[in-house]
């Protein structure tokens, strides 16, 4: 895959990893538009969500009327309609679990978002890294990408994500 030619950019992953804010450097260095997933699945953000229906009907129309973009998120069912038309799948992770709550509170802590959500994340976040509770017998992200993996770049690391945008220009 070179990466220069791509057009369609996927960027999944980890809670917390930074993929806001790659695709804001991304959008910037390639003028290519950016849209969150996030605000697909919803119609005010973290309040009011739309139907499966209006989510998938918005993204289709995204995804066939649009020649480049960059779609960042990590909604299963949203994500599973951008895999086979992204030219490029970008996947950020982080190494364990508690560098991941490192990021996860750092980040809480600049949002100024409550102890207890934050805590509450970083327990969903570990049953979802580790398949338990409502992730229990769910395709995690990384097997949904595996299929994929001649188009997917992993960065495991800010050391990487930067060296990856300073290769683009």
């Amino acid at each position: 895959m070179e990466i220069k030619n791509c057009k369609k950019f996927l960027i999944l992953g980890d809670s917390g990893r930074g993929k806001s804010t790659l695709a804001q450097l991304l959008s910037k260095n390639l003028n290519i538009k950016n849209i969150e997933l996030d605000d697909i699945f919803w119609v005010k953000k973290y309040s009011v969500r739309r139907t499966d229906e209006e989510q998938i009907e918005l993204l289709q129309n995204i995804l066939s009327k649009e020649d480049n973009w960059i779609i960042e998120g990590s909604t299963r069912h949203l994500v599973k309609e951008c895999l086979k038309s992204a030219d490029c799948i970008l996947f950020l992770t982080f190494k364990n679990i508690l560098s991941q709550w490192y990021h996860v509170f750092r980040r809480s802590y600049k949002r100024k978002d409550s102890l207890k959500e934050t805590i509450n994340l970083c327990i969903h976040l570990f049953k979802k890294r580790y398949g338990l509770g409502n992730s229990k017998g769910k395709q995690s992200l990384r097997e949904r990408i595996e299929p994929y993996s001649e188009k997917t770049r992993k960065l495991n690391s800010w050391k990487e994500i930067n060296s990856f945008v300073d290769n683009l220009k």
